[in-house]
């Protein structure tokens, strides 16, 4: 019975800890969730969260999920599904899309935060060492498999959870990979990613370095993050309501 994996926090340490800040107001994580999740992430996590996606700041758009992702240091993926379902991945720095699986087999995690209905179920499973199916992004088209971003499990279709290519639905499945139960399952309701530790330009791998120089590139000619030309494009809605003129917009 592959749910006999679960595993539970580490003992707390002697000195509280107070919670990770988050750089925008979270719409999935309470101070429970995050206390938690500070606790199974160790020394590996950041005394501050930068969210690098959410559908709310975002919208459904795969092309502004690859862009906050990549290149960014070692985050956590948290969906919330239809039923009030929330779980997710802890996943090392993404590269740009790929048709194979890649990752950190020591370092990796998929997680429940709530059930059904928004049971509290706060567990976790870290990688078994079996394969090293650990994380997938491939967001281009005419692909097999009908899976954008996922974690754990064999393609095409398998993840221990995988977000579909219009970022609506969400499937889970036990897998070898973290000997996980079934997370959850239905519409995606909301999803948000978060650099929980900064990344680290010393111990990056070359393509890493590269990714990162190029979108740092493309941010000074004006691109900028996901999130901030996605805020950008909704405050000068607001200001064109407001009678601003502007000659020109990013399409």
């Amino acid at each position: 019975n592959t749910t006999t994996a679960v595993s539970t926090p580490p003992p707390k340490p002697d000195a509280v800890k107070s919670p990770p800040k988050l750089d925008h107001a979270s719409e999935i994580l309470n101070n429970e969730d995050l206390e938690f999740l500070q606790e199974v992430l160790g020394p590996n996590c950041s005394e501050s969260w930068r969210l690098l996606y959410s559908t709310t700041q975002s919208g459904r758009s795969i092309s502004l999920l690859e862009e906050g992702l990549v290149a960014e240091g070692p985050s956590v993926v948290l969906i919330k599904d239809s039923t009030g379902g929330v779980f997710g991945g802890r996943a090392s720095t993404w590269l740009e899309s790929r048709v194979k699986f890649y990752g950190s087999v020591d370092e990796s995690f998929v997680f429940c935060l709530r059930g059904a209905h928004g049971q509290v179920r706060r567990e976790y499973w870290r990688s078994t060492g079996s394969n090293e199916n650990i994380q997938y992004l491939n967001t281009s088209l005419g692909e097999t498999s009908m899976i954008v971003l996922g974690m754990g499990g064999q393609l095409p279709d398998y993840f221990a959870w995988g977000v579909d290519r219009n970022l609506e639905r969400v499937t889970s499945r036990e897998t070898v990979t973290f000997h996980n139960p079934v997370l959850g399952e239905g519409q995606l309701e909301t999803m948000e990613v978060w650099e929980v530790s900064p990344l680290d330009r010393n111990t990056a791998s070359q393509e890493v370095k590269r990714l990162a120089l190029k979108k740092e590139k493309r941010a000074a000619a004006g691109g900028g993050s996901a999130l901030k030309t996605q805020e950008a494009k909704r405050d000068m809605v607001v200001l064109e309501f407001a009678g601003h003129e502007f000659h020109s917009t990013d399409q």
